[in-house]
């Protein structure tokens, strides 16, 4: 019978006697031990498994809790190969997730004791022996049953506790009159201060400081370190930026990117093969195990945190959400590449973290990432830093991160990851060694560095997010007057954009971010597909130098003049475009939308009566616009846009013009089709996009 799935699940008791899969990680306690450091900060992005790491090492080496480790490590690594420390320890563990961060600074200190003292408490619960005498005579005079309730009066008086130092030097000092050896395990130490970060700096910035009450809370932890009356400390969270703002002084070891600790959190790919096996019915599932580690692995794999090291892991809580969506569809195909709330969290999160960094710097960023791949040997979206361990403080008077700064913190939250030196030697043609390489994980992750883009525009978002086109049936039948219903729905906000650049990247984006939202479960999807032949990059894409120039309406309209198909304009009659503002440069108004004038016979009129569309970024040679390749039996797509912006020139000029940008889109068609892979598809399907003067052609190629 398949096990449960541990998904929000990290009581290490229930998990290995309540019927829970157990992936086994123990190893890494002794390499933990073996390494010796006092303080040690490990970090790793969210839902990564942090936390049931330090359920590890409470169970294993605290005191009171001897005789349950015996059975919760049973059958594990560590179970057979003790080491010392095991069960030596008093273990004192904080969990600072879930503080109050919406009502002020107050109200974080008052949450963040709160915290504090349900840590000490549940130290006492274990160790009753050792509650002092002042709160046993406290408790005896009210009600001896609730011991633990004088527990928490005692420490959360503020008359005598005023400050989180305050309550942590109290506590630890008290116990160091009994000498014992204390471990301090501090999990999610920069949960609250990232979510205060991530939308108001300001504010983090006052929280951190360096004369603030966190960074007394830990100089508290590292004067009693110093007196030796804590044994060592283990620090989890997700950004360096709450400990460089707000200590200067305390030492800590940053494992993080150690390569004996890379595989600490996450899943390897024999780790989630295990957990396939063991929570899977594959009598009733139609994919193998092989079929679903290599769905997930496009999805949720990738990460690299140490330069050296040579397997990748995956996002934990993903995979285990993978899992869960497949056997609550009874098998019937894969889950969409981004459901449910965690989706939308991660989102939020991402944006409020990217608008941190200066805007000069995201935008160039945000371009480096666009032709980012998953796992594939393409030759860009690779980023480089000169280190990945610099300081990331954010201060009220620099609350902004630069460009550097901001690729380390997209690292540290998981959308970017290194690259080995044979990986980046490979990709970088100016490879440095000094340099720290690295570039988006995996698709799930591109898909969010994509949204991002089009969360700048509310509204073109809001209506992708929405199924109203059935996108999804795109995997089941050649059938594409679904996205010509899209992309017409909203043409305005595409005739509006007056950058001709950013408009036609709004418009591949729309396609590629629907695709993702609705079907992408369905398709491999890739924008700016690379073109190979014999395993080669090709650099061009089958036009002639000369069609890589933008079309000038004026030469167009002069060739229709000079072979008498029209006749001279009038004087008042000239070829204008639209001005800074979107509008037509000359006032006459927009024509959005508008149809071709009633009696037109050319180009545009007879091909809307069969469809087309546009392109949106700017032609690059070798490179197919969008590709979505069906995972399963069903037909796949090739994509080439191109895009025209609104002037006031005559029609048949710009039929002449919409017919060029035509022509030229079916010879890349053609020349995109001789691809190594994509020759060897045999239901693909080559359509052309066009938004030409304010109206959409969307036709397949024969």
């Amino acid at each position: 019978m398949p096990k449960l799935l541990p998904i929000s699940q990290t009581v290490l008791p229930k998990i290995r006697d309540e019927g829970y899969v157990f992936i086994d990680k123990t190893r890494y306690l002794e390499i933990y031990e073996n390494c010796g450091r006092q303080v040690s900060l490990f970090l790793r992005p969210r839902r990564f498994g942090k936390t049931m790491f330090t359920e590890l090492l409470r169970y294993y080496y605290d005191v009171a809790l001897e005789s349950e480790s015996v059975r919760l490590f049973r059958d594990t690594y560590i179970g057979t190969r003790p080491t010392p420390k095991k069960s030596s320890l008093h273990v004192v563990k904080f969990d600072f997730s879930g503080i109050d961060t919406c009502q002020g600074v107050s109200i974080v200190l008052e949450s963040f004791i709160a915290k504090i003292v349900n840590g000490i408490d549940d130290f006492f619960r274990r160790y009753p022996e050792l509650i002092p005498l002042e709160i046993r005579n406290r408790a005896l005079s009210e009600k001896p049953s609730e011991i633990s309730l004088a527990v928490v009066r005692y420490y959360r008086d503020r008359q005598a506790f005023p400050t989180p130092a305050s309550v942590i030097d109290s506590f630890v000092g008290y116990l160091g009159y009994f000498s014992p050896k204390v471990m301090i395990i501090i999990d999610e130490y920069d949960n609250f201060t990232n979510d205060i970060l991530s939308r108001d700096p300001g504010v983090f910035a006052s929280i951190a400081r360096k004369d603030g009450e966190i960074s007394r809370f830990y100089q508290c932890l590292r004067a009693r370190l110093q007196q030796q009356i804590i044994d060592s400390i283990f620090i989890t969270g997700v950004l360096p930026v709450t400990l460089d703002t707000s200590l200067s002084g305390f030492v800590y070891s940053n494992i993080s990117a150690k390569v004996e600790f890379n595989g600490m959190a996450g899943f390897t790919d024999q780790e989630v093969l295990e957990l396939l096996h063991e929570t899977v019915d594959f009598e009733q599932c139609g994919y193998s195990p092989d079929e679903l580690l290599a769905e997930m692995k496009l999805r949720y794999d990738g990460y690299r945190f140490a330069e050296a090291g040579e397997e990748t892991v995956y996002n934990t809580s993903l995979c285990l959400n993978f899992i869960e969506d497949l056997v609550n569809r009874r098998y019937a195909g894969f889950p969409s590449l981004q459901s449910g709330s965690d989706a939308d969290l991660d989102f939020e999160k991402f944006s409020g973290f990217l608008d941190l960094i200066r805007k000069e710097d995201l935008d160039n960023l945000l371009s480096s990432m666009e032709l980012g791949c998953c796992g594939e040997d393409e030759p860009e979206g690779v980023l480089a830093v000169a280190g990945g361990t610099a300081s990331m403080k954010v201060t009220s008077d620099k609350p902004m991160l630069d460009l550097d700064k901001g690729i380390i913190l997209l690292y540290h939250l998981g959308f970017l990851t290194r690259m080995n030196p044979e990986e980046a030697k490979r990709r970088v043609s100016a490879y440095q060694d000094r340099m720290v390489y690295l570039r988006i994980p995996n698709l799930y992750f591109r898909e969010l560095f994509s949204r991002y883009r089009l969360f700048r525009y509310p509204r073109i978002l809001s209506v992708v997010s929405t199924d109203l086109w059935g996108l999804g049936q795109l995997a089941k039948s050649n059938d594409i007057s679904c996205l010509e219903a899209m992309l017409r729905s909203l043409a305005g906000a595409f005739v509006r954009t007056a950058d001709p650049h950013e408009g036609e990247s709004q418009i591949v984006l729309t396609v590629y971010v629907a695709l993702s939202l609705l079907a992408g479960s369905f398709f491999d999807l890739r924008r700016e597909y690379f073109i190979r032949h014999d395993c080669k990059y090709v650099l061009s894409d089958g036009l002639e130098e000369s069609e890589y120039a933008d079309i000038d309406e004026a030469e167009v309209e002069h060739e229709l003049i000079s072979t008498g198909i029209i006749e001279e304009p009038s004087e008042h009659r000239t070829v204008s475009v639209k001005g800074s503002d979107g509008s037509p440069a000359d006032g006459r108004g927009s024509t959005a939308g508008r149809s071709s004038p009633e009696g037109s016979g050319g180009f545009r009129k007879s091909f809307l009566d069969r469809a087309e569309t546009r392109k949106a970024i700017s032609v690059r040679r070798g490179r197919a616009d969008l590709v979505a390749l069906n995972r399963g039996t069903g037909p796949s797509y090739l994509f080439e846009f191109k895009y025209q912006r609104d002037s006031n020139a005559r029609e048949e000029t710009k039929d002449r013009v919409c017919e060029l940008l035509y022509s030229r889109a079916v010879r890349q068609l053609n020349f995109y089709v001789t691809d190594d892979r994509l020759s060897q598809i045999r239901d693909l399907h080559r359509y052309v996009i066009m938004y030409a003067y304010g109206e959409f052609f969307i036709g397949e190629v024969a």
